[in-house]
């Protein structure tokens, strides 16, 4: 199944979806916008009632938890699978005092292990979201990690569901497989869409504005 995911932002009173992409932690603005109501209402996956993903690209490239986004972000025919920066469990009651069904957390800005323990022990509903980048995965701003050393501890954490992001294009199809093999439910997102024999099915990708 593929899901669509929306790059937002707050200009001008109003939410727009962009083309802009991830570079490793930061979020580049793009070039092109529609208001975001067009771009759900277009891009939204219907026959399949898969959710939407509303990432809030300020947020995730200041580094700082917003309200423009969140609280104005309105999805009409899809549950709504929300990405924003997260450092603790604090963030994540914000977050879900909206209309988020789904949490996606960068991993890399929660703050420590223990900030970890604490979010999963408030919400099931929270999908820690490893970045990719140069084949390694994103520990912090500045630090970087085996992407399966990092899903083994959110795994030994409690979440049974995980995404990874390639960011620059750096993960290959052998890379996919073996996140696969050892992660079943790990959900790629990606600009484009992993081979079939990875044994990934579902897929996040960037609507085009």
């Amino acid at each position: 199944m593929r899901i669509p995911a929306f790059m937002t932002v707050w200009q001008d009173g109003r939410l727009w979806c962009t083309d802009g992409w991830f570079n490793g932690a930061s979020v580049g603005k793009g070039i092109r916008r529609i208001p975001l109501e067009e771009a759900t209402s277009a891009g939204i996956i219907r026959e399949t009632r898969a959710p939407a993903v509303i990432v809030d690209a300020e947020s995730i490239g200041t580094g700082r938890f917003g309200e423009k986004v969140v609280k104005n972000m309105r999805v009409r025919g899809a549950d709504i699978w929300f990405m924003t920066h997260i450092e603790d469990a604090d963030d994540v009651f914000d977050a879900f005092n909206t209309n988020a069904d789904m949490l996606l957390a960068p991993y890399h800005t929660i703050r420590s292990d223990a900030d970890l323990d604490d979010i999963h022990s408030v919400s099931d509903s929270v999908i820690p979201v490893v970045f990719m980048k140069d084949s390694k995965g994103l520990v912090s701003r500045r630090k970087t990690g085996d992407v399966r050393d990092i899903l083994d501890r959110l795994t030994d954490a409690g979440f049974y569901k995980t995404c990874v992001l390639d960011t620059d294009g750096s993960v290959t199809e052998t890379m996919w497989t073996d996140i696969h093999d050892d992660n079943p439910s790990v959900i790629p997102f990606c600009r484009y869409e992993p081979s079939h024999r990875t044994g990934l099915n579902n897929q996040i990708s960037p609507f085009d504005p």
